[in-house]
């Protein structure tokens, strides 16, 4: 109950180790071997998603039962955010790719070869 009844806690790691918390200080490992290493994870658009090596993509509605999504790259992901109703994904070879629910994941131009670690949005 109470306004954070359904928060959570979402930490992805190597090997795709998924591990969630409700408070912060108690956590469970939910998945164990489900993907490449995974870099980052985020929330948005009423879900979780976690990007990692290999162009690797996995998304949850409740942070527990997650799935694989084919994102047709082989591409390391770094890194994922939410904002707009967009996803950014950024990663190796200066990758900037976006997705929304009309769209695939679209590789885009950012002009670098540079590996991007990290995509913020702030509304």
């Amino acid at each position: 109950g109470g306004a954070y009844g359904n928060s959570k806690f979402v930490v992805a790691s190597t090997y795709g180790y998924i591990f969630t918390s409700s408070d912060g200080t108690s956590w469970v490992n939910v998945t164990s071997k489900s993907a490449s290493a995974l870099k980052d994870v985020a929330y948005g658009n009423s879900q979780f998603a976690a990007v990692g090596d290999g162009g690797t993509a996995i998304t949850s509605s409740d942070g527990t039962s997650w799935s694989t999504q084919t994102t047709g790259t082989t591409t390391n992901f770094k890194g994922i955010t939410s904002g707009n109703s967009t996803w950014v994904i950024v990663g190796s070879g200066g990758l900037i790719a976006t997705q929304t629910a009309e769209e695939d994941v679209t590789e885009r131009t950012s002009g670098t070869t540079n590996v991007l670690y990290r995509v913020i949005y702030k509304e």
